[in-house]
C-alpha cells in the first residue's frame, strides 16, 4: 500500500470517511482494512493508503467478471438494450472501448455499423474476448503503442478501478479525433444510496474501486486533462434499480454482502449452511425489487444517481 495525491488537485491533506474490509462474501482469504477518504481540497473520495495493482489481484478473485450462467446470460441481454447508448447512434465511426471485458457493447456496437476496436487488461482476456467476437481486442501493451484515432472512446465502470488514471486520461485524449467523444460510466459516491447505505452501499467494491467519483470531482479531472463535459446522465437501470435493491438486502437483512449480485452474475456457492440467503431473499424480493426502481427513480431526478454516464469532448 502506499501514499498517493489527490488525482483531481494533487492535495495531500484527507479526511477520514471510514476503514472498511472487503465485505464480498466470496472465499478470496483476505480480510486487510482500507481507508476510504475525502480530499480537503475538491472533495475527491479515494482509497488512502492505496493498495498496488498486485496487491488488488487476490481480491478479484477467479469468479469476478461473472460466470456463463443463465441469469447472467439473460440480464446480459438487458444490459445490452441500457447500453444502446445516445453517441452510439448520433453517427458511425471508429470506437474503442477500453475494458471491454467480455466484449458486451462491442457486440452491440458492430451490430449497428461501427468499427470496433477493444481494450482488455490480460493477454488471455483480450484473445478470449477477440476469438469470440471476430472483433480486434488489444492487451494494455498493444494499446499503449497504438495510434489509431477514434470517434468515440468508451469506459464502463472502468475508470474507478484504475492506477494510473493520469497517464489513461492523457493517452485517451491522444487517440481521440478532435470532434470525438469521450463516454465514461463511473459509481457515484454523491448518491442518495451512499448516504443512507454507508459501508453496505452497492458500489463502493472496496477495495477494487480505489476512486470514488462525483459529478464535481470527475468534471474536474476531465478538465484537468484538457475535456469539457457536455452532459451527464444520472439514471441506470442496469447500476442504478438493482443496486439500490441490493444495498436495501445489505443493510436491512443479514444476508451476506451483495449475496443477491453474486448468485445471479456468479453462480455464487453460499456459505451459510442453513440456506437462510436464498430463503430471505426470496421472501423479501416482491418488497424490496419495487422499492429499488422507485427509490432508483427518485435519486436519479434528484441528481444523486448511484451511477452517472459522463460525455465529453476536447476543449
Amino acid at each position: 500500500m502506499k501514499i498517493v495525491n489527490c488525482p483531481v488537485c494533487d492535495s495531500k491533506e484527507y479526511t477520514e470517511i471510514f476503514i472498511v474490509h472487503d465485505q464480498d462474501p466470496r472465499d478470496v482469504g483476505l480480510k486487510d482494512y482500507f481507508r476510504l477518504v475525502k480530499c480537503k481540497g475538491c472533495n475527491m473520495h479515494l482509497l488512502n493508503p492505496q493498495p498496488t495493482k498486485e496487491e488488488l489481484i487476490p481480491y478479484y478473485g477467479s469468479t469476478y467478471y461473472g460466470e456463463d450462467v443463465s441469469s447472467w446470460n439473460f440480464l446480459k441481454k438487458i444490459i445490452k438494450k441500457e447500453r444502446n447508448i445516445k453517441p452510439l447512434n448520433e453517427k458511425k465511426g471508429k470506437l474503442l472501448d477500453y475494458g471491454c471485458g467480455d466484449g458486451l457493447f462491442l457486440e452491440l456496437a458492430k451490430e449497428k455499423g461501427w468499427e470496433v476496436t477493444g481494450v482488455e487488461q490480460s493477454m488471455e482476456g483480450a484473445k478470449r474476448t477477440s476469438k469470440r467476437l471476430g472483433i480486434n481486442v488489444l492487451n494494455e501493451e498493444e494499446f499503449s503503442k497504438s495510434e489509431e484515432q477514434y470517434d468515440l472512446i468508451t469506459l464502463w465502470h472502468v475508470l474507478e478501478h484504475v492506477h494510473e488514471i493520469d497517464a489513461l486520461l492523457s493517452k485517451l485524449k491522444s487517440l481521440l479525433k478532435q470532434d470525438g467523444k469521450l463516454f465514461i460510466a463511473i459509481p457515484n459516491i454523491k448518491c442518495l444510496q451512499f448516504k443512507y447505505f454507508k459501508k453496505k452501499t452497492f458500489h463502493l467494491d472496496i477495495p477494487r474501486h480505489i476512486w470514488h467519483f462525483s459529478p464535481n470531482t470527475i468534471k474536474q479531472l476531465l478538465q484537468k486533462h484538457g475535456y469539457k463535459a457536455t452532459s451527464i446522465n444520472h439514471y441506470s437501470f442496469e447500476y442504478g434499480a438493482f443496486s439500490f435493491t441490493q444495498g436495501l438486502y445489505n443493510t436491512l437483512t443479514t444476508v451476506e454482502h451483495n449475496y443477491f449480485y453474486n448468485k445471479i452474475k456468479r453462480n455464487y456457492v453460499q456459505s451459510v449452511s442453513n440456506n437462510k440467503n436464498k430463503i430471505i431473499t426470496y421472501l423479501l424480493f416482491p418488497v424490496f425489487v419495487p422499492v429499488g426502481i422507485i427509490g432508483s427513480f427518485i435519486e436519479s431526478s434528484l441528481k444523486k444517481g448511484a451511477s452517472i454516464q459522463v460525455t465529453a469532448q476536447k476543449q
